[in-house]
């Protein structure tokens, strides 16, 4: 893609303007300042006990280096200690929709799934996606579905989406798998994923679970199941009227609990039926 890409709203648009600190602030920032102070203080003892040292110079050089940088580790960590959020976000993707997130990828959760995810040749199923950003800066994420005769897809293509911090979203699509698709026991559709913060890291708004590993790559894959049996579905139209795609808002601070109305709408309904915003 050519050009600035142009990351898709969630309806409502609504949501936290950015907040805190840019840069990510933690033990392995702490680590780092230990680490480096130590030199500096070792270059230091190094130009009292020996100011005549022929490396005098070079000394010198790298000592404003490293307490130049020293110097920035401890703005950046007084920054993120300093920091407060006003509002507390709801762990929605765990507390309220109950999902299992093992990783979380740059303060993101996530997970994708079909529904239904057992099929017959001909069946109409919807891709759901959904995603909170437990920092308090802007995320764009960008998911690339791949080519999948079995999802109707013929070539790979991005989904690009913004959330705001504390936001939770939910991205719906229907398909149709084609009748002449090839029945598979259980396979997994993998999809890959991007992160992007363009305003900086922010501060964590949720705090992170013990068990909850942080990868902290930019880049990952998701991954999803689906079954095809054998049997076209009686319900096979070879024109279905499917519904558009829809990207949704279930919660975004300073909201005290997720829009239950529309999650129940999402997950309950058919497929090839229109989901409108529920406020």
């Amino acid at each position: 893609m050519t050009g600035r890409q142009y990351f898709l709203e969630a309806d409502p648009v609504e949501g936290l303007p950015d907040g805190g600190p840019r840069q990510r602030g933690g033990c392995a920032l702490g680590l780092a300042m230990f680490l480096l102070g130590s030199i500096t203080i070792g270059l230091i003892c190094g130009l009292i006990f020996d100011p005549n040292s022929r490396t005098e110079f070079w000394l010198w050089a790298t000592l404003i280096v490293l307490g130049g940088l020293d110097l920035a580790m401890l703005f950046v960590l007084v920054q993120n200690l300093r920091y407060k959020p006003a509002i507390a976000a709801v762990d929605v993707m765990r507390d309220t929709l109950k999902f299992h997130i093992e990783q979380e990828h740059r303060s993101l959760a996530i997970t994708a799934f079909l529904r239904p995810d057992r099929l017959q040749q001909g069946s109409v199923s919807a891709f759901f996606l959904f995603a909170q950003n437990y920092s308090s800066r802007l995320k764009h994420v960008t998911i690339v579905l791949p080519r999948a005769y079995t999802l109707g897809s013929l070539s790979e293509r991005e989904l690009a989406l913004a959330i705001k911090p504390g936001q939770a979203v939910v991205y719906r699509e229907s398909f149709q798998v084609p009748p002449d698709a090839a029945v598979s026991r259980q396979v997994g559709i993998s999809c890959k994923l991007k992160i992007i913060m363009p305003n900086g890291e922010g501060a964590r708004l949720i705090p992170r679970r013990k068990r909850s590993q942080l990868v902290l790559m930019r880049s990952a894959r998701l991954v999803f199941p689906m079954e095809i049996t054998d049997g076209v579905d009686p319900a096979f139209r070879a024109e279905p009227q499917l519904p558009p795609p829809v990207y949704l808002s279930i919660f975004s601070p300073p909201m005290s609990e997720p829009r239950y109305e529309l999650l129940r709408v999402l997950t309950h309904s058919n497929p090839s039926d229109t989901v409108a915003q529920q406020v």
